[in-house]
């Protein structure tokens, strides 16, 4: 069997639908703004639903996994590294999201070394600041002090400056951010309240760009 998407010139039907599972493909998801069906479906009969009227394509649905580690020379990022010998130093990122958890390992420091207690020149995250509540909760903080509401944010920082300390691709890869070096700014705006939370955060971004030290030059 193989999951595949089968997209048509229109939006499907339940006439599709219907053909579909008369010829025993099972339906799997039935996009609602994107003129596809998904499903599985036995391998020999993949030649013959692509040659159905309406059918313009079939994909194959594929496995959903991290690829941060390919990420980097996606972009030609290690390109910028290794030609210019630039990794973000010098700046922070401010991230407007869920929040950033800076007890995980690729998010507290800036060089790995195992302390209890980190220097202040040594840590990643320079600033707090909760939107929902208008509070700047540490600037900067230790471990475990920035927090996320979610997992979103944390994400987010770590493709744009994760040290790639702690779990590997499966060869072995480290999953390094596009800016290891930069510090990094937790703007906890979403997602217990609404819209506001999120423009006061961007606001506070904006105003307090240059009491952040390292200065914020890029906002998430």
């Amino acid at each position: 069997e193989a999951r595949i998407f089968v997209r048509y010139d229109h939006h499907p039907t339940d006439d599709d639908v219907q053909r579909l599972e008369e010829n025993g493909i099972e339906i799997t998801f039935r996009a609602q703004y994107i003129d596809l069906i998904g499903t599985t479906m036995p391998r020999d009969m993949i030649e013959m639903v692509a040659n159905w009227e309406g059918v313009v394509m079939l994909d194959d649905i594929g496995k959903a996994e991290p690829n941060m580690h390919e990420a980097v020379p996606a972009m030609g990022v290690d390109q910028v590294w290794q030609n210019h010998g630039i990794y973000g130093e010098g700046i922070s990122i401010a991230v407007v999201d869920t929040g950033v958890d800076n007890s995980h390992v690729g998010l507290d420091d800036m060089d790995d070394e195992l302390s209890l207690l980190l220097p202040e020149n040594d840590l990643k995250v320079v600033a707090y600041y909760d939107a929902v509540r208008d509070v700047l909760v540490c600037s900067p903080c230790q471990r475990g002090e920035s927090v996320d509401s979610g997992t979103h944010g944390t994400h987010v920082a770590g493709i744009a400056a994760g040290t790639g300390d702690g779990d590997t691709a499966a060869d072995g890869t480290p999953y390094i951010g596009v800016a290891p070096k930069a510090s990094l700014v937790n703007v906890l705006s979403c997602c217990e309240g609404d819209i506001e939370d999120i423009i006061r955060g961007i606001e506070w971004t904006i105003a307090n760009q240059k009491e952040v030290d390292p200065h914020i030059r890029v906002m998430t």
